[in-house]
């Protein structure tokens, strides 16, 4: 005998899982990419902010008035353009992170008995790795 029934289903459920495990790397791909994303343009806002609190310090001194008026409308200019690029960031996490979500709804809806038994072996499977002390 070739395979038996258990070692076909067994096998069956090991493909099912690898399968939910890859849409969860994925997803996790997508997320720490945008992630990323994120991080990266909080921290360049947050340089170009630090740069002009800097530029407006050494000339604080010399501004009239009217020189301070500027500044503070560059400097709110500024925070507007971070604010609005944070929130872009969020936004497109967000994004992400639903289109995640809907893909395994959405693969859960259409198999839902493979889900099941897919989730019933990772809990297995996570309840005896936790066992191990």
């Amino acid at each position: 005998m070739l395979n038996s029934p258990d070692q076909k289903d067994q096998q069956d459920l090991k493909e099912k899982m690898e399968s939910v495990s890859e849409q969860i790397d994925i997803s996790k791909s997508d997320f720490m990419s945008a992630t990323a994303n994120i991080k990266e343009n909080l921290n360049s806002e947050s340089e170009r902010f630090k740069e002009d609190l800097k530029d407006l310090k050494d000339r604080i001194m010399d501004l009239s008035g009217k020189g301070i008026n500027v500044a503070r409308q560059t400097l709110n200019s500024n925070l507007e353009t971070a604010k609005t690029k944070a929130n872009k960031a969020a936004h497109c996490a967000l994004e992400r992170v639903e289109e995640g979500l809907e893909t395994t709804s959405n693969y859960v809806r259409r198999k839902p008995c493979q889900s099941l038994c897919i989730a019933l072996g990772i809990g297995f499977l996570l309840g005896k790795l936790m066992s191990r002390k």
